[in-house]
């Protein structure tokens, strides 16, 4: 028992300093999943049989979970709009106000809305559902399965991890004396 606990802690050990070297920069795929980290945020993102593009994001300095639906067909969604939807996975069953996004340079239009709180709680319950589903006035929006999302969900924890221990200011180190922005 006591072998098994040390060769526990000690994979996890190594697994986290894996972790760390990695270059979450790099787009990587996992299943239907592409997994990344762009400036601070890291992200999680597919493509929907409708056309719907979903994607989870968490950022360096806040702990809320952040998802994002976007859609060339949803032409009517304006930037100044909110819009009341609702999103359930697993134990989750909650209205949250999106705000709207129309399509930019290559990006469709979309919603976008925090889950508040402790984001990785909501990772660890969304790997552990079979599904995530979000209306509009009953209207879908998105209803995909996550059966193939663990390993996804993974890496995007591990991004997240990476992404908050680094201190945020890569040029921190390498700043001349006469930096008017270090303290």
């Amino acid at each position: 028992m006591i072998f098994r606990t040390i060769a526990l802690v000690g994979a996890l050990v190594m697994s986290s300093q894996v972790a760390a070297a990695q270059d979450f920069t790099v787009k990587k795929a996992i299943g239907r999943w592409t997994v990344y980290r762009y400036s601070s945020d890291c992200w999680m993102r597919t493509s929907l049989a409708n056309g719907t593009n979903i994607a989870f994001s968490t950022a360096q300095k806040n702990d809320d979970l952040y998802i994002q639906l976007q859609n060339r067909g949803w032409e009517s969604v304006s930037d100044d709009g909110t819009y009341d939807v609702r999103v359930q996975f697993g134990p989750v069953d909650r209205v949250k106000t999106a705000y709207g996004s129309t399509a930019k340079s290559t990006l469709p239009p979309g919603v976008a809305f925090f889950l508040d709180g402790t984001g990785d709680a909501y990772i660890a319950t969304l790997k552990g559902s079979a599904k995530i589903r979000i209306t509009m006035e009953g209207k879908e929006l998105a209803d995909t399965t996550l059966g193939d999302a663990g390993q996804a969900f993974d890496y995007l924890r591990a991004c997240t991890l990476s992404m908050k221990s680094d201190g945020g200011d890569p040029f921190s180190s390498q700043a001349p004396r006469n930096d008017p922005f270090k303290k």
